[in-house]
């Protein structure tokens, strides 16, 4: 749970006043939280940022001068431990799925009920990642896959032979190590990313960077 002292800070970054008056005026009916500032383009993000520290910031997805996703990428990377929550009107399961893969805390949908915006928010503050109902199984699925990506050095070692062709007796070889522990390594890649055959073995560990 993220430490946030007595106030929540939220800071907004949407280029359509409507939205975010409502959504200011929706946050500020919980008395713990505060919306710091409410910003219409990027070129102000990074002196707000540093001006007024904020616990969770809600971003558009779709905002004027930015290139898809960029805004997220570069604020993910420049202030990791920041909660940051993509508010949108746009449904794409894959771009939830991005989204989560950035490390984006919440994806809210501005067709949601006002109270569903509150659970995200609340539930994000608690150190939840939250998505809407139908999304769920996409947290599920990205949590499956930092399970599977949780390898030791030598089980990295064995992957990436497997993923260049070699055979258990060539990694042995390679390795130093008995057959059998290759097969032992080889049963717990198996695992670990959740498949049945070496193809599928090697698909995964492909598409992962392996």
């Amino acid at each position: 749970m993220m430490d946030t002292g007595n106030t929540i800070k939220i800071g907004i970054l949407d280029d359509h006043p409507m939205i975010t008056s409502g959504l200011k005026s929706l946050l500020e009916q919980d008395q713990s939280m505060v919306v710091s500032f409410v910003l219409s383009g990027v070129e102000q993000i990074d002196q707000a940022l540093e001006s007024q520290p904020i616990d969770i910031l809600m971003l558009d997805v779709v905002v004027p001068g930015v290139a898809g996703l960029e805004m997220f990428a570069r604020l993910r990377k420049r202030m990791p431990e920041l909660a940051i929550i993509a508010y949108s009107s746009l449904t794409s399961t894959i771009l939830v799925q991005n989204l989560l893969a950035l490390g984006v805390r919440g994806y809210i949908n501005k067709k949601q009920e006002p109270w569903e915006v509150m659970l995200g928010v609340q539930r994000v503050l608690s150190g939840a990642v939250y998505v809407p109902p139908d999304y769920r199984y996409l947290i599920q699925q990205k949590t499956l896959e930092q399970e599977q990506v949780n390898l030791s050095e030598r089980e990295v070692e064995v992957l990436k032979l497997i993923v260049a062709g070699y055979i258990t007796k060539e990694i042995a070889e390679r390795l130093f190590i008995s057959k059998n522990t290759v097969d032992n390594h080889r049963a717990s890649l198996f695992r670990k990313f959740d498949v049945q055959n070496l193809a599928e073995l090697i698909r995964q560990a492909t598409n992962l960077g392996y």
